[in-house]
């Protein structure tokens, strides 16, 4: 019983490593994701993109709402919208996000 939950703490830990869970919401895989997300948009739309700035959704950890920034004033920023998902691997996948126009917001 006893190397049953050695193991299960083991897997994790490695687990929470490869997603950043152990240091904080600015894990290892945040950098390189926000540096694709960045460089996407700059692709995509053509336009001036400042840097990406990633947040964890609050229900589900893996998953992140990231803004790759158009304009900063000196309390907000706005920007193209991204949805991603980290595994616990390291690898990560994203996805342009907007709102559909027959909706009005």
């Amino acid at each position: 019983m006893p190397r049953l939950v050695v193991a299960t703490l083991a897997l994790g830990l490695a687990a929470g490593l490869a997603i950043g869970l152990t240091r904080g919401s600015r894990g290892p895989v945040l950098p390189r994701l926000e540096a694709a997300i960045t460089k996407d948009a700059r692709q995509r739309y053509h336009t001036r993109i400042l840097r990406t700035e990633c947040v964890r959704f609050q229900q589900d950890m893996t998953m992140f709402s990231c803004t790759a920034v158009q304009y900063q004033s000196p309390v907000a920023y706005t920007g193209k919208v991204y949805v991603a998902k980290v595994y616990a691997d390291g690898r990560f996948k994203y996805r342009p996000y907007s709102i559909p126009i027959w909706l009005g917001i």
